[in-house]
């Protein structure tokens, strides 16, 4: 009691304190404290806390605004130092705002630099506003925020007027406004205002946009199944979206090949893309082309661009699993499935001891995606002491039913997988997501070693300065001890990048508190949910309980180590790390089934070894906010009043000045 006290009366405190969202407090207080899930139980819910919490808040904040025209109290015009932020608050008519806000320092920095980025983001904006435009310098090869806009709609005039303020006080501080180089997105409103505003300034738009661009055509002709699922379709439109890697003279002759080339397509109609892109894109090649680029330059605007999620163009991808024993592969399998935009899944081969009983658990869950065109692939059955925990839950469905169903059984595991891997190519990098023993991965390899020349892997391997339980002693991780020849196998092979998430940074993947509390909210409301509790509770109950976790699970207030989803996440988000912090070392296993650095190993393996958060389990609530919103926003049976599964962990710097504005929207 006098510890669930404390926590209220933190939370109640850190309210008037900090202007974040209630939520997020609630949820740091509870992670942060060391409670046991008793006392957890007693404590009222973030929804029941809010009205509480509101009251507190509204002593010391402005109401929400009913429409664009509202009074900015004194202290958000301020920095935290006391010193000028808001640089310009227009009213141009009743509904037509614009509000810029920079420090001295950060218009400094703006005006020295010859390379400036510009975009806006309409889904993070307050509302009564139509977007956040953020304007980016380059100053010692970093991408720095500069200025930040509120606008109320996207109009030509309304950027002409920023560019104009903007001069205007560069010259009452004796610079100039004058970039050499301007990158933007296809904006149709700004991109005549920057070629009129910075007429000597080299102006191009952002290959990601581009790319995106094509993409929303080919799900605005009713293409996009035959992007997932035709080979030679997607080849020919991301040679499309490859024209602009290509030297200006060469585009018009690579576009003609794609034609010819579509013309030869079996059963599908591409003309209707490429008259789009004929008449969007030919005539001005300049603005689009990056052939020009520096790889710096164009890993600068990667990176500035990195906190908006790139969706729309899956990965082939491979899945190689020990689901059934530890419950966190039946989350990192549902998750890929929940997003089709970020994972081509091409293969799922199960492998290590009972592989039959995996591959059933697999098939049901494919069956309730309906996603019998995955292949199922057997690796090898070993006779060991590992139990399938899960399999009650999918021994009502066959794989005989599967194979009925329409789904693909491949017994040979590992020549259906070697037959999938030399599919991978210079054109059609695969991912290759490894969340189990490496067995049926080093049989292939040690067979054939090039297959790995045209893939990146994502593994959950290895313990680097951390064991189990966050111990201080590294661990012999189970996966790499296993089957450790396997393991030396998978990482010392040449792959064009490895990514790898130990026990370091797993230990800490346990989603629970309010974000689980949030998952369970969509019971009876989504059938992907529905398994997830199903099965979780049966695998739970058959065994899975004797798994030890940093924290104790159960299915009513959280999940045990999500150890897998972590490698599977990081294969999506590539090639951010984060949440993570991440090195590149020189790692490899010992006989003993160790993972140790030898600096005289000249691979690379990109290893993750903590979190960005001083408390790893807010870094992984971010995570799991991500995955578990993925999932449950996926099959909703009833729309009506569902509300996204999401927060905002986009730039902090935006996200402070929309919540000093409008703090209780946030709530």
């Amino acid at each position: 009691m006098i510890a669930a006290r404390n926590v209220r009366n933190n939370i109640k405190e850190r309210v008037l304190k900090e202007a974040i969202p209630v939520s997020i407090i609630y949820e740091q207080e509870v992670s942060d404290s060391s409670i046991n899930p008793t006392t957890i139980a007693i404590l009222p819910t973030c929804q029941e806390l809010a009205p509480t919490a509101t009251k507190i808040r509204a002593k010391i904040l402005p109401l929400l605004p009913k429409s664009c025209l509202f009074d900015i109290p004194d202290e958000f015009k301020v920095t935290l130092d006391g010193k000028r932020f808001l640089l310009m608050d227009e009213t141009i008519t009743r509904r037509e705002r614009i509000l810029l806000f920079s420090s001295d320092q950060q218009l400094d920095m703006l005006f020295s630099s010859s390379i400036i980025y510009m975009d806006g983001t309409f889904s993070k904006s307050p509302p009564h506003f139509k977007q956040i435009y953020i304007i980016r310098a380059v100053l010692f090869d970093i991408c720095l925020p500069c200025v930040f806009c509120l606008l109320t709609n996207k109009k030509s005039v309304t950027y002409r007027h920023i560019f104009t303020e903007l001069k205007e006080m560069a010259r009452e501080r004796q610079k100039g406004f004058a970039p050499q180089l301007v990158m933007s997105d296809f904006e149709t409103g700004v991109l005549p205002v920057i070629k009129s505003e910075f007429p000597s300034a080299q102006h191009h738009a952002c290959f990601f946009h581009f790319t995106q661009a094509i993409f929303r055509q080919i799900q605005h002709t009713g293409h996009q199944r035959d992007y997932l699922l035709n080979d030679d379709f997607r080849n020919l439109c991301r040679k499309l979206m490859a024209l602009a890697l290509m030297p200006r003279e060469l585009i018009t002759v690579g576009f003609k090949e794609v034609q010819a080339a579509a013309d030869q397509l079996d059963g599908i109609e591409m003309d209707n893309i490429l008259t789009y892109f004929e008449n969007n894109w030919i005539d001005d090649t300049d603005l689009w082309n990056v052939m020009t680029f520096t790889i710096e330059m164009y890993f600068l605007f990667v990176l500035f661009l990195l906190p908006i999620r790139i969706h729309g163009i899956p990965v082939s991808t491979i899945l190689d699993t020990d689901i059934g024993t530890a419950y966190d592969d039946q989350v990192a399998l549902t998750y890929m499935l929940s997003r089709q935009d970020l994972f081509d899944l091409k293969l799922i081969i199960c492998s290590t001891s009972n592989t039959t009983a995996r591959a059933q658990i697999v098939a049901k869950t494919l069956s309730i995606f309906k996603r019998f065109d995955i292949p199922i692939a057997i690796g090898r059955y070993i006779n060991d002491s590992n139990h399938v925990y899960e399999y009650r839950w999918a021994e009502d469905y066959s794989l005989e039913k599967f194979n009925n169903d329409g789904g693909v059984i491949l017994l040979d595991g590992e020549q259906a997988l070697f037959n999938e891997m030399k599919k991978a190519s210079a054109e059609n990098i695969y991912h290759y997501i490894q969340i189990g023993p490496a067995t049926s991965l080093g049989h292939v390899l040690q067979k054939q070693p090039s297959l790995s020349l045209y893939i990146r892997v994502f593994a959950m391997a290895g313990s680097l300065y951390n064991g189990y339980e966050n111990s201080s002693t590294p661990s012999k991780e189970y996966n790499v001890e296993y089957d450790i020849q396997s393991a030396q196998t998978m990482f010392s092979s040449d792959w064009i990048h490895f990514s790898l998430a130990p026990l370091d940074c797993t230990n800490f993947m346990q989603f629970y508190g309010l974000l689980w509390q949030k998952f369970l909210s969509y019971r009876n409301t989504s059938r992907i949910v529905d398994m997830i509790i199903e099965s979780y509770t049966i695998w739970y109950n058959d065994g899975g309980k004797k798994i030890s976790s940093t924290l104790p699970y159960t299915p009513q207030w959280g999940t045990p180590e999500m150890h897998d989803v972590l490698a599977v996440y990081l294969s999506g988000i590539y090639p951010s790390m984060s949440p993570t912090i991440s090195k590149l070392l020189p790692l490899f296993v010992t006989n003993d089934g160790y993972t140790r650095e030898n600096q005289t190993i000249s691979k690379q393996i990109n290893s993750c070894l903590k979190y960005e958060k001083s408390d790893p389990y807010v870094a992984t609530t971010q995570i799991g906010y991500d995955v578990l919103g993925s999932i449950a926003q996926k099959d909703l049976r009833t729309k009506d009043g569902c509300h996204r599964f999401s927060v905002c962990a986009q730039s902090l710097v935006v996200l402070s000045i929309i919540m000093s504005l409008y703090a209780y929207y946030y709530q």
